[in-house]
């Protein structure tokens, strides 16, 4: 694993004394394993269409990486975030990508990277950059591979989790016209509900929406983006139950709004997060609607 700093970015090694983990709910802890989950299964298409030669490299992509662990507010649960999953669990994966827009937080990332001594493959690359999660969609084409024969480049996912709505809807369009799946997490409970009724900040929540809200009202405007998302990608749909197992998380409704992007049809999506995909699947763009994941 070859750890590659970006656009001037220059890495602090920090002793573990120095690092500190990103305060979260214990929803969070679940959130993670299904992020994870679905990148684990979709893979295996991956890798299948890089063995048949239809794709170069397999790339993951996070705008909002954080420092790399998770800890609950009263310190009792402290786990792994997303970026150190995926480099430890996405083993056919040759590019990871991670943004975020704190310099310290990224030191401790890149610090726990360095800690895990993953050189047994040199090849896979990992791109650090310290800016706005909006800048640095921007700038993934100074990373993302480049096409050099019939293939295509790439393929593979990212992984949308901000505090906040900061995620402007011009990002998720660029985003589309990637070969990437997204999975976004909305927080709508925290930051949506909030400044919903709100007029001041309707220029705010338009910019993720992407145009000006239709409504005050929570529902309205999420069906207003799931309209939008249909725009750009060709399959969303929504579905009620929790794509985890039953014992796993503890249900929370209505708190969040998972939206993710499948490589597949909706029926083979929803197979996705259960660990139930086939190697025959053929890869057609989707993105299914997930509400209420939380623990």
């Amino acid at each position: 694993m070859t750890i590659l700093p970006q656009k001037g970015y220059t890495p602090t090694y920090l002793p573990k004394v120095q690092r500190y983990p990103r305060e979260n709910g214990l929803y969070a802890k679940t959130k993670i394993e299904a992020f994870i989950r679905y990148c684990r299964s979709a893979e295996n298409v991956f890798k299948g269409q890089k063995a048949i030669g239809k794709v170069r490299k397999i790339v993951h992509f996070e705008p909002f990486c954080g420092p790399g662990w998770n800890r609950t507010k009263d310190g009792v649960h402290t786990f792994e975030g997303t970026p150190l999953r995926a480099v430890k669990e996405l083993h056919h994966y040759d590019v990871f990508i991670f943004n975020d827009y704190d310099k310290s937080i990224m030191d401790c990332l890149y610090s726990e990277l360095v800690d895990l001594h993953l050189d047994q493959n040199p090849d896979v690359e990992v791109h650090l950059f310290v800016q706005d999660a909006n800048q640095a969609v921007k700038d993934l084409d100074l990373v993302l591979p480049k096409r050099i024969d019939k293939a295509f480049p790439f393929m593979g996912s990212v992984i949308v989790d901000p505090e906040d709505l900061w995620f402007s809807w011009s990002s998720t369009n660029q985003l589309a016209t990637k070969r990437l799946d997204l999975l976004e997490m909305v927080p709508t409970h925290i930051d949506l509900a909030r400044n919903i009724k709100n007029p001041s900040a309707q220029n705010y929540v338009g910019n993720w929406l992407g145009e000006a809200p239709v409504s005050d009202s929570l529902d309205t405007v999420l069906a207003q983006y799931e309209t939008k998302l249909k725009t750009i990608y060709k399959w969303v749909h929504g579905v009620s139950t929790n794509p985890l197992p039953e014992q796993e998380y503890i249900w929370v409704p209505g708190k969040y709004h998972l939206i993710s992007a499948s490589n597949c049809p909706n029926d083979v999506a929803k197979k996705i997060w259960t660990g139930e995909v086939r190697r025959t699947v053929k890869a057609t763009r989707g993105v299914p609607l997930f509400e209420g994941l939380d623990a």
